[in-house]
């Protein structure tokens, strides 16, 4: 029942703090508060009618320090942190994420009510603030495409909870959602078995049909490890990735590692890649992958700075071979007078990279590009091979140089290219054709090397939003 006079109705509002929080005495231990329960509150000048669910489960702190959560996001090998992973409360179901190439806008990001939130830093930590306290908290964490959804055992009220294992983001389908990814392995660099060294489950990798997160082709002129005798190639007329638009469109993500060799791809496959690209696809290649982006009528020859020494007639990267091989590393300068440089080398630094502040050592560098044009892409290494510095990792949206959408508040852009100038995994990984045994990955994990980290913050990175 409702006090029937104005001062009762006040002092009952303060006591339940506007009616999203509780005094911490009314939530023992053993109480367990149901996160549908509802507790009434007068309505009088603002005061709101009813807290509902999880809202009820905040407690009011006084001097005392706020309910907090604090952690660190992690990978899924439950080791490298993730910078800008969206964390939160949920006060309800979640939707499904759709996949597939699109121009998300950021505001769709997050679902189900959420009542706090907080991205991580560039070291992946995080803190949620004035978090309901009890028994059975639900926690979200999410990056892009990746999203895990935990059920904490028991918030303490009025004091700070780590959050450890609950914020690792998903290993399989089982622990939550993974983007749709495509990889056509190549015969030079198995980036295939960079995925398992970050945590995903061998199980997720199949040949295309088998429900996987991740669907395994293989290059059409020197193909890497296969999964089956199921594999197809990128171009089989039936089957091929980059054959069929629609099944390109399914994707969130294409991977197209180096191959050994340039190689006169199709100029179909070509067309259907660039366009998935436009429509909002995501794209990761290595080294003389370059040529699925460079050739005679590519709308993306022009991310190389014009009058270039290895820009031919016709604009195309020329890929002209400076590579080192296994020998010593290359130290390339990271590019940190923008945001998204200056994001990666603090992250690098909170992924304990080997190699100095400011730096990234590169095994197997090559020489197949010079210089972008900042107009159109960001680089964030730059090389050193024979007195000529040149721009080792790099990424451009596309359509290149679309305008932002003013009305929308949105880029133009949708999709995103990643461009790696050296061979991503090491060689010793690839032995053998077919997943995982290809792969050598030894019991626990296999540490990464700084070049396959520093290609790690771009792939959590590629799947996120339009901002």
């Amino acid at each position: 029942m409702r006090p029937r006079d104005r001062a009762g109705r006040v002092a009952l509002a303060a006591l339940l703090l506007a009616g999203c929080v509780r005094d911490e005495g009314q939530l023992p231990r053993d109480a367990g508060l149901p996160v549908d329960a509802t507790i009434p509150v007068v309505a009088d000048e603002g005061v709101p009618d009813l807290c509902v669910g999880l809202a009820c489960q905040r407690v009011a702190c006084g001097d005392r320090p706020p309910t907090r959560l604090v952690g660190t996001v992690v990978g899924p090998d439950g080791a490298l942190p993730i910078h800008n992973a969206l964390v939160y409360i949920p006060q309800g179901d979640l939707d499904p994420i759709p996949h597939g190439a699109s121009c998300e806008p950021c505001a769709s990001r997050a679902s189900g009510s959420p009542l706090v939130s907080a991205y991580t830093d560039a070291s992946g930590k995080f803190v949620l603030w004035d978090v309901p306290a009890g028994d059975g908290v639900p926690l979200v964490v999410q990056v892009g495409k990746w999203r895990r959804r935990v059920t904490l055992a028991y918030v303490q009220a009025c004091q700070d909870n780590g959050v450890h294992d609950e914020a690792r983001l998903p290993r399989s389908r089982a622990e939550g959602d993974l983007p749709r990814i495509a990889i056509a392995t190549g015969s030079s660099d198995p980036l295939e078995c960079m995925l398992l060294s970050l945590g995903i489950d061998a199980s997720e990798l199949a040949s295309p049909g088998k429900g996987a997160a991740v669907d395994v082709y293989r290059a059409a002129a020197l193909p890497g490890a296969a999964v089956d005798g199921d594999t197809p190639s990128v171009g089989d007329p039936r089957r091929g990735l980059l054959v069929d638009p629609a099944r390109l469109g399914a994707y969130d993500l294409v991977l197209l590692p180096c191959q050994g060799q340039p190689v006169e791809e199709d100029g179909a496959l070509r067309t259907n890649l660039a366009g998935y690209l436009d429509a909002g696809g995501r794209v990761v290649a290595s080294h003389d992958s370059y040529d699925w982006l460079s050739y005679r009528g590519s709308p993306f020859n022009r991310v190389q700075r014009p009058m270039t020494p290895l820009t031919d007639a016709q604009g195309q990267w020329m890929g002209w071979h400076g590579q080192l091989g296994s020998g010593p590393a290359v130290t390339s300068q990271l590019v940190s007078d923008n945001s998204r440089g200056k994001a990666l080398r603090s992250w690098l630094v909170a992924a304990r990279a080997q190699s100095p502040d400011g730096v990234l050592a590169i095994h197997d560098v090559t020489f197949s590009f010079d210089e972008v044009d900042r107009a159109l892409a960001v680089p964030f290494a730059v090389a050193n091979l024979v007195g000529d510095p040149h721009d080792s990792l790099f990424t451009f949206d596309t359509p290149l140089g679309a305008p932002r959408n003013v009305d929308a508040g949105v880029p133009g852009t949708c999709g995103r290219a990643i461009f790696a100038d050296f061979h991503v995994a090491t060689e010793e990984w690839g032995q053998g054709n077919l997943l995982p045994a290809s792969c050598r990955v030894p019991p626990g994990g296999r540490v990464l090397t700084d070049q396959e980290k520093a290609l790690a913050f771009l792939l959590f990175e590629a799947t996120t939003c339009r901002q």
